[in-house]
């Protein structure tokens, strides 16, 4: 058995290293890693990260929020059971051990630790306690049950419950999805009290009161709504599929570099002869006329020399640390007259798709995060030119912010 403890932390250079080293030093009965996701902390936390060995570092170029970090340390995890252990010292890692118990026997599936079930812990402000009285009360009129601490930050569970789930939060607002989400399947739920030493304003505490009214917003929406996927992105990606086959001749040979789960040759699978997909995370599959591989692109192309009619890369060349490499070799497996067909967004939508990720839950910010590129339309062309691609046609689209050229092989 393997615990995975996931410490979010931004800008907590006065208490980091206590909670790191209380973390490292505490008794366990289970094996344990430590992993912390520093979201884009600008104080001295990158420099205090880098002097433990012992622990695994993720870290956010920019700041997202809480809720992202979590997602981020939960896909990172390797354990059997994850815990969430903020960096601020409000929690005590003393009481994990108490916090994993009910797990290890099998009394519960998740466990939370209740800051009001203990009677000697203080509160620094009044309306947050009151706010979490309203919490629980609201949780229990709209799930049924009376969960004292909503929005603890110590929460614990086994990891196969949550491995295969969409979360969609990128702030506090994890704390509201994932109990919505526990108590919505009916999971085994235990909670136990726990010591607690609130800070203040001045010490470096977050929240405010918009992220109240927030949580109470949540609560409602996700009582009645579970986000499956991004719906934005999946309308940008049905867009840019929509683009592209008007270009792709009938009965034709196709590649899709980077073709995520393969959806859009699957889609196009009547219209194309054949369509080979290649990505970093897709699953591996060959069905009827349609063979996704799940391999990572750098600067080559796994496919013989004039194999393919038609290359794709849909939103996917900003991603590649050689973009100009990938499209030299996408020369090199067309045949001659193949036709190629890029969308890629533009500098001017880089603030855009900046703010629809990092500050709303429209597109998954870790999309925008692996962004390397952004091309302008002379860019484009001068590279087209370079590797002897005549231009079919170029247009930018969605105002400006997104584009795409067509090329054929000369």
């Amino acid at each position: 058995m393997l615990l995975s403890i996931i410490v979010p932390v931004y800008n907590e250079e006065k208490t980091l290293s206590t909670v790191i080293e209380n973390l490292l030093n505490l008794k366990l009965p289970v094996k344990s890693e430590i992993i912390v996701v520093d979201d884009g902390s600008t104080d001295d936390t990158p420099h205090i990260l880098s002097r433990f060995k012992d622990i695994s570092v993720i870290r956010n170029q920019v700041n997202i929020g809480k809720g992202f970090s979590v997602r981020c340390g939960i896909q990172k995890s390797r354990g059997d059971i994850v815990l969430i252990q903020d960096a601020d010292l409000e929690y005590n890692p003393q009481d994990i051990p108490s916090l994993i118990a009910p797990l290890l026997s099998g009394e519960a599936d998740v466990v939370y630790g209740s800051r009001f079930l203990r009677k000697d812990n203080t509160y620094r402000y009044f309306l947050y306690y009151l706010g979490n009285i309203l919490l629980t009360f609201f949780a229990f009129i709209l799930y049924g049950k009376i969960i004292t601490d909503v929005e603890t930050g110590y929460k614990c569970f086994f990891s196969k419950i949550v491995s295969d789930k969409f979360f969609v939060s990128r702030g506090f607002g994890i704390e509201i999805e994932l109990t919505t989400f526990f108590l919505k399947n009916r999971f085994s739920l235990k909670q136990v009290p726990i010591s607690y030493k609130g800070r203040s304003y001045a010490e470096g505490k977050k929240l405010s009161l918009l992220n109240g009214l927030n949580a109470f917003f949540l609560l409602i929406l996700f009582r009645f709504y579970t986000p499956r996927s991004y719906f934005f992105q999946n309308y940008l990606s049905r867009r840019r599929g929509i683009k592209a086959l008007s270009f792709i001749p009938i009965k034709s040979i196709v590649c899709d570099v980077g073709c995520g789960d393969g959806r859009f040759l699957c889609s196009i699978r009547k219209h194309i002869k054949k369509g080979i997909g290649f990505d970093s995370t897709a699953n591996t599959m060959k069905e009827n006329n349609i063979q996704i591989r799940r391999q990572i692109i750098t600067q080559t192309i796994p496919l013989p020399d004039s194999s393919c009619d038609c290359v794709v890369l849909l939103a996917i060349l900003e991603h590649f640390l050689y973009p100009y490499e990938i499209l030299n070799e996408s020369y090199r497996i067309l045949r001659k007259g193949g036709i190629i067909f890029i969308t890629t967004p533009t500098p001017r939508g880089k603030r855009l798709l900046e703010f629809l990720s990092y500050k709303t839950c429209l597109i998954d910010p870790s999309h925008i995060l692996e962004h390397r590129h952004y091309f302008s339309k002379q860019e484009l062309l001068a590279i087209f030119r370079k590797l002897h691609f005549s231009v079919i046609r170029y247009k930018s689209f969605q105002f400006g912010h997104n584009q795409y050229i067509v090329g054929r092989k000369s």
